[in-house]
């Protein structure tokens, strides 16, 4: 009974089909790893435009892990960007950012109680395709 109740739980996860694989390294010599992919299902949730403040809904099955060089991570989907250049990600809860700009990146995380996001890396492609 275990393995069917088990089977049935993982058997409505979405999955993660990794794609490719960058490292990317700032001028400190910090590097992170970036895993871009699909989700097998999309994911929708909902963002705050900067511009207007309006929350929104986004739906996109464009994945992005990033760990960070402190071996934390955080998983990101595909949303709205405000730049005019890149792709960017946003975590589900929105306190970080990953903005994908030809061969350099950058992550942004939220500061705590605030709608303010600081820059936490900038990097450039070290090593791609994986």
């Amino acid at each position: 009974m275990l393995h069917v109740s088990c089977f049935m739980f993982f058997a409505g996860c979405a999955s993660f089909h990794v794609q490719q694989t960058n490292l990317f390294t700032d001028e400190d010599g910090n590097v992170i790893s970036v895993e871009y992919g699909t989700r097998s299902e999309e994911h929708s949730f909902m963002m705050t435009v900067p511009q207007t403040g309006k929350r929104v809904e986004f739906k996109s099955n464009l994945m992005v892990r990033v760990t960070l060089p402190d071996g934390r991570s955080f998983k990101a989907y595909r949303c709205y960007n405000p730049v005019p250049q890149g792709t960017m990600y946003m975590s589900e809860n929105e306190n970080w950012k990953y903005l994908a700009s030809g061969f350099s990146s950058f992550i942004y995380e939220r500061l705590p109680k605030g709608e303010d996001y600081v820059r936490r890396f900038e990097g450039t492609l070290a090593k791609g395709a994986e």
